[in-house]
């Protein structure tokens, strides 16, 4: 399954380095966040900066919620 962040990169043509200067990290950074996980405390600014709900890039952290009954 494609990552979040792999998914947004791709959509709106962007190059790990674009992403990677838009979130003030190196290129190799993004690209294990792609193949990984992004750290907790760097996923409210990922979502910030990219639109991409926080619950997307690391849905163990921010599960969504079910809908009432």
């Amino acid at each position: 399954m494609e990552h979040a962040l792999t998914k947004y990169r791709k959509a709106n043509c962007l190059t790990l380095d674009d992403v990677s200067r838009q979130l003030s990290v190196t290129r190799a950074t993004v690209c294990k966040w792609e193949k990984g996980r992004i750290p907790a405390e760097r996923v409210l600014e990922v979502e910030r900066v990219t639109g991409v709900p926080r619950h997307h890039l690391r849905p163990d952290l921010y599960p969504l919620d079910e809908p009432a009954a």
